[in-house]
């Protein structure tokens, strides 16, 4: 098992940092446990702070409740530091599935897709480039993952920059969000994004195992946004809770 955690969260839990095989990108720290009785594993799990989180089915990243602000850093190292061989740990085609039923519901919403700008929020490395969907629209990827971003422009996606919508460079028709909001504790990239959606203009976003909803939830409310719990658009539960936010015209 991958274990990840921040230095900081490593030194308030007395990690023996010194007495381990670590890995180091940056502040974040990777290192391997051989089984759930490795000391290092009764030392994390002894912290009364300290939970942890699976991701992917293979990584874990150690939180601590007491430092909530250092929780996106690692899931960032993560997925930068897997980029490359992302798509060979995920399901492929249960991802595109996914992408699609979220293209679908935005095309529900707003009407054709043909000439629309679309976001792509979390883009990852450029999956949602091969969506039958993906015919005369303007689609646009943005992510945290530098490495990801990288994979996506290789496959002919355009990858704007936070401060594009910062600076209200980019307008958009809709936004969706797949298999991203679980991930993000560091939400302060919808307000700049929500700024550049078009009045009458929606985001969609499937929440794994429902993870992230209520949070979503507060920052659209305040935003001024309106709020619709989706049945699941295939009659399964199998891509989590799905959500529409309207940006009022």
């Amino acid at each position: 098992m991958l274990i990840l955690m921040h230095k900081l969260v490593a030194r308030r839990i007395g990690v023996p940092l010194s007495e381990i095989r670590i890995r180091r990108r940056g502040d974040i720290i990777f290192t391997h446990i051989a089984s759930q009785a490795d000391p290092l594993l009764v030392i994390i799990r002894s912290a009364k702070s300290v939970s942890l989180q699976t991701y992917l089915d293979k990584f874990t990243i150690v939180r601590d409740s007491r430092l909530p602000s250092l929780d996106q850093a690692v899931v960032d190292a993560l997925f930068d530091e897997i980029a490359f061989t992302y798509e060979s740990i995920i399901d492929v085609k249960r991802n595109m599935e996914n992408i699609d039923l979220l293209f679908e519901t935005i095309a529900k919403a707003i009407g054709p897709l043909t000439g629309a700008t679309i976001l792509d929020l979390g883009c990852g490395t450029g999956l949602s480039v091969q969506s039958r969907f993906n015919r005369g629209i303007n689609l646009i990827g943005i992510d945290r993952s530098p490495k990801m971003r990288d994979i996506a422009l290789l496959k002919g996606m355009r990858v704007a920059g936070i401060k594009d919508f910062e600076n209200q460079c980019v307008t958009l028709d809709g936004i969706f969000a797949s298999y991203v909001f679980h991930l993000m504790s560091d939400t302060s990239i919808l307000c700049p994004l929500w700024k550049c959606l078009k009045p009458g203009g929606v985001m969609i976003a499937n929440f794994h195992k429902n993870r992230g909803v209520e949070s979503i939830n507060e920052i659209i409310v305040k935003l001024n946004g309106s709020i619709i719990e989706l049945d699941q658009p295939d009659g399964s539960e199998r891509h989590g809770a799905y959500v529409e936010y309207h940006k009022q015209k």
